[in-house]
């Protein structure tokens, strides 16, 4: 397999996914009498998520990520609120993502990230923006939005979509 597929993914659970899919293959590649091997190609070979994978060390892997998401105030030391931001022309999506981060700025038990373009920048024709909220707890995050949001009005062909406590980020 190829790890630095997931492995490089602009996703705070990037690690976790790649941690997952490694070790998964491995268990299937064992289930046979024969046993199995698990070739991992990568341009990462000292990647601590990686070694952990091959040693089969999900307790360490465990630390590993807590302690990153610790540092970086990622879930579950916080919680996100995602908003994206889309519409088949390009600068009205970038207008309306600008203007909603600028209405969210400056509420001060949230942190706003963004805005910038999705990973995975244009699904059907939409090119799509995002705007994250980070906060302690839920109820900030949802305030700010709520206030943000009131009165707004996207220019039309402009769509917002909300994803509290994303699974994925792209």
């Amino acid at each position: 397999i190829l790890a630095d597929t997931t492995l490089n993914l602009p996703d705070f659970r990037a690690a976790e996914r790649t941690f997952g899919l490694v070790t998964q293959v491995a268990g299937r590649a064992g289930r046979f009498v024969k046993g199995g091997r698990v070739i991992v190609q990568t341009y990462r070979p000292t990647s601590p998520v990686l070694a952990r994978a091959a040693a089969h060390d999900a307790e360490g892997f465990y630390a590993d990520e807590l302690a990153a998401r610790r540092e970086l105030g990622f879930p579950p030391f916080s919680r996100l609120l995602r908003i994206v931001i889309r519409s088949k022309d390009a600068s009205r999506a970038r207008s309306a993502a600008a203007e909603l981060a600028g209405r969210l700025a400056g509420t001060a038990t949230v942190d706003v990230l963004g805005p910038a373009e999705c990973p995975i920048a244009v699904v059907s024709g939409n090119v799509r923006w995002q705007v994250l909220l980070r906060s302690a707890d839920a109820a900030p995050a949802r305030a700010a939005l709520t206030a943000a949001l009131a009165g707004w009005k996207p220019a039309a062909a402009v769509y917002v979509e909300i994803d509290p406590d994303p699974v994925s980020l792209l």
